[in-house]
């Protein structure tokens, strides 16, 4: 009888749970006692950073994520993924493995509320990206049971930080044999449905989409355009400028995952020729 593959245990682990305590010790800083940060989240500035334990630890802390693959967490996701003994797509990920992944997509996610262009260029790097889609690919596939939800709806949020005006990251997810974009736009019909299960789709379909033809294109044999702008006009209006978003509570919100600046002209790409 063969011996049975050992499940692997990535190196990285430590690290990664290392990361993690560092990455929430920086974020109560950087957010104030209250756990508000402005809505301009696409661009950190000096006032902001000022808040924190101080300019050069968050440096170092950025650097070092950035050279650690986010402190082994996306190492850690794609083996626990993808080891020998993994089950493959469709069959359900067990409940030990889905709280892994978990705990690393959330890791992933205050990263990309502390600085979002190093998430994007470690998670778009040669090779990495790869990874990344084939992790997306894979979640994606994973049939959306009410266990799996908390996962899935951290998995959609990633994504829409990965490809937010990042063309190269957005091109990524159209790419073969199983399109991310796709996935998405497979959902079960609820994400289309459930205003509360929108909120958490469809900004990330909007930041996927916006000014990419070619994504559009994918997305459009699924679902109209127009959708995406009523629900852009949906919000429209909802908050004031300079509305104060908590880092927990409204991280779904549209204003937080995609710039209020670009709606108008995420309506008139969406409305442009149809």
């Amino acid at each position: 009888t063969p011996t049975p593959t050992p499940t692997p245990t990535p190196a990285p682990t430590v690290a990664a749970i290392t990361a993690a305590l560092e990455l929430v010790e920086e974020k109560e800083d950087v957010d104030g006692p209250d756990g508000s940060v402005t809505s301009d989240r696409f661009a950190r500035t000096d006032s902001t950073t000022s808040q924190s334990r101080g300019r050069e630890d968050r440096a170092r802390l950025i650097a070092m994520l950035r050279e650690t693959d986010i402190g082994g967490v996306i190492p850690l996701l794609y083996a626990v993924l993808f080891h020998p003994n993994a089950p493959k797509a469709p069959v359900a990920l067990s409940p030990a493995v889905c709280t892994v992944v978990l705990a690393a997509l959330r890791i992933l996610n205050v990263v990309a509320t502390i600085d979002l262009s190093m998430l994007q260029f470690v998670l778009g790097a040669e090779g990495t990206v790869q990874e990344m889609c084939l992790v997306f690919s894979r979640l994606l596939a994973n049939p959306v049971t009410p266990p799996f939800a908390p996962v899935l709806h951290e998995l959609i949020l990633l994504i829409g930080h990965f490809v937010v005006l990042q063309r190269g990251n957005m091109d990524a997810l159209a790419c073969p044999p199983a399109p991310v974009l796709a996935a998405l736009s497979s959902l079960p019909f609820t994400f289309f449905s459930d205003p509360a299960l929108m909120d958490v789709l469809f900004p990330t379909l909007i930041a996927a989409t916006f000014n990419c033809t070619a994504n559009l294109e994918m997305l459009s044999l699924e679902m109209s355009p127009q959708t995406l702008v009523a629900f852009i006009r949906r919000k429209t209006g909802l908050h004031e400028p300079g509305f104060q978003f908590s880092s927990f509570q409204h991280r779904f919100e549209l204003a937080a995952r995609f710039p209020p600046q670009y709606w108008e002209q995420a309506c008139a790409f969406y409305t442009k020729g149809r």
